[in-house]
């Protein structure tokens, strides 16, 4: 049999100067090519493109991408290009403005003229390829996102008459209109503490919730047990396998929606409003359908990870339930006892240094934290040498406050454990060995989701900051 025929060369290419690194310019085969002006149509100039798990920003015009959706702590030292955003509302840099390298691929028969400009130093070395491709008769450039490959490798194109040939070059750049002064955020949330709901998070869940009679119950899919929370027996039961577990609850019952009260309006994703708040251990953000005065999803961010997503679903406010719903099951022994402990007390001064592992659904991160209170705020700090900087602040009580609406769920002669329930199935508990602190847990869905051993423990005493 005849050879094989020899596989088609590859496309020719012209190669490019970048022209100035501080714009998006550059001379290929003699012509410059300058997409400085190349505005996207959101208010700030760019280009937005959303996927089932990722919010993209793409802006090559003017001096780079500034968007209130994607802001990082410390700021950038060079003008930043693109940005993916997670459901966490955490944001990755994709790429820098002036780290630029253009390759251009005349037209053929089969294919419009196209211009390849890589930027790269992302977060992580993620790297953003931007294909602009001629369309010498559009209204108006339009974007798309075209998919990550390899990893960690962004690909965008981008349909515009800036990338032909006989382009003129463009005018001087000119700035978008001043955006009209933003609108007032919408009115808080108010989330009916009385519910039925399907709740997912991995393994799914109904959830009856009576804040009026002070009862909740979790029926859980699968092996998994189910929890009934009695808060006017003051008991726990957890049911699993035909037994039956049963703890002391020494507080009320906590607001399920009490977070909201603090958080703040972070604007709208995918139509839906985003609400932040910074509990100190855990941010959380809850997207709420505001029409229907109902929660859609809640997003939990530890140490800056998304540690877990849950999602509600046929969420239905009622007035009351069925009593019976609630009853305590055969299986369970009545309480005998509630027997109350008073909450343990924290210095409110202090230095903590703890190792922290946070888990998530495909990433595990191990890191030491170093924590301080003055009373006022509590710190968490990073250390360079013998020198402290503060990593982030939170208001005085975020750390060890929370003892105060905690339950004793453990005690022995030298230690003890409390544990908190911080809202939709987000719980927190500190053992404490000899009245020291020893170990601090954050579960959800009884998943655990950070696991810190305090190593050493000062009160009265703060670290020197830089």
């Amino acid at each position: 049999p005849p050879p094989p025929p020899p596989p088609p060369p590859p496309p020719p290419t012209v190669a490019c100067k970048v022209a100035d690194p501080a714009r998006v310019a550059a001379q290929c085969g003699g012509k410059l090519y300058d997409f400085s002006n190349l505005w996207g149509p959101e208010k700030d100039g760019s280009f937005q493109a959303e996927t089932a798990e990722y919010l993209y920003l793409l802006k090559v015009a003017g001096d780079g991408l500034k968007s209130d959706l994607c802001s990082v702590d410390p700021a950038p030292s060079a003008p930043v290009v693109a940005a993916q955003i997670p459901a966490g509302m955490s944001c990755f840099l994709l790429g820098e403005l002036t780290a630029q390298s253009w390759v251009l691929y005349p037209a053929l028969k089969s294919a419009s003229q196209q211009i390849e400009i890589t930027f790269s130093n992302g977060d992580s070395d993620r790297t953003t390829i931007v294909q602009m491709t001629c369309v010498p008769r559009i209204a108006s450039p339009q974007m798309k996102f075209l998919g990550e490959g390899p990893t960690l490798t962004y690909n965008f194109q981008i349909y515009t008459p800036l990338a032909c040939p006989g382009t003129p070059p463009p005018a001087p750049p000119t700035p978008p209109t001043p955006p009209s002064p933003p609108l007032p955020p919408p009115p808080r949330p108010d989330i009916s503490e009385n519910f039925v709901s399907r709740v997912t998070s991995g393994t799914g869940m109904q959830v009856l919730r009576d804040f009026v009679n002070k009862k909740e119950f979790h029926l859980v899919d699968g092996s998994l047990p189910n929890v009934l929370l009695r808060y006017d027996l003051g008991r726990e039961y957890t049911i699993a396998g035909g037994t039956c577990t049963e703890n002391s609850l020494t507080t009320s019952m906590p607001s399920y929606w009490g977070f909201l009260q603090s958080a703040v309006y972070a604007g709208t994703v995918g139509g839906l409003d985003s609400w932040r708040a910074d509990l100190g251990l855990a941010v959380l953000t809850l997207l709420v359908d505001r029409a229907l005065s109902s929660p859609a999803k809640l997003i939990s961010v530890t140490g800056g990870i998304v540690s877990n997503t849950v999602t509600f679903s046929d969420f239905t406010p009622v007035t009351c339930l069925d009593p019976t719903k609630f009853d305590v099951p055969s299986i369970c022994q009545a309480a005998s006892n509630n027997v109350t402990a008073p909450a343990p007390l924290i210095a409110p001064i202090f230095f903590a240094e703890m190792n922290c592992t946070t888990y998530n659904k495909t990433v595990t991160t191990i890191r030491r934290k170093f924590i301080v209170s003055d009373g006022v705020q509590d710190k968490q700090l990073q250390q360079n040498g013998a020198c402290f900087s503060v990593e982030r602040s939170s208001p005085a009580g975020s750390w060890f406050g929370w003892l105060n609406s905690a339950s004793l769920i453990s005690s022995s002669a030298r230690e003890e454990t409390w544990s908190q329930h911080l809202g939709p199935a987000l719980s927190r508990s500190l053992t404490l060995q000899e009245g020291v602190p020893a170990e601090l847990k954050q579960e959800e869905h009884g998943a655990l989701q950070e696991f810190c051993k305090i190593t050493k423990f000062r009160s009265g005493t703060k670290p020197p900051l830089c």
